[in-house]
């Protein structure tokens, strides 16, 4: 990684960001096994694997208010969300931009591991 950097002059400031990155989520990782790793998920019945889902996305997905009413008037609903609205993990590195003031909203995002910092500008009436 470093060599290849190096060839391609990036910044060290960059490098140092994508260095450090790929060292913690390498970290991470190794210390937690992704479904995709498990092949004996992929003999799972439907039923079973929406229970699993539901166990797995339920947790963080109450936390939120909105969910949390959802869960306790439409568990039905809920444990649809967590079959077929939830499309895994996405990690960010420290200073990435995730979303721009005026973009438009394609996802709903949930934190489960780290911390996070949300900037609002406000804009100029003029």
């Amino acid at each position: 990684l470093r060599k290849f950097l190096n060839q391609n002059k990036v910044s060290r400031d960059l490098a140092s960001r994508i260095t450090h990155y790929v060292e913690f989520v390498g970290e991470y990782r190794h210390k937690r096994v992704h479904a995709t790793k498990v092949d004996f998920l992929s003999f799972l019945s439907g039923p079973l694997h929406i229970e699993l889902q539901v166990e797995l996305y339920m947790p963080a997905l109450v936390r939120h208010p909105c969910f949390r009413q959802i869960n306790q008037t439409f568990r039905s609903l809920m444990r649809e969300i967590c079959a077929s609205a939830i499309s895994g993990n996405v990690n960010y590195a420290k200073s990435d931009v995730i979303f721009r003031q005026g973009t438009k909203a394609m996802q709903m995002l949930f934190l489960i591991v780290g911390s996070m910092a949300y900037r609002f500008r406000s804009v100029d009436p003029r």
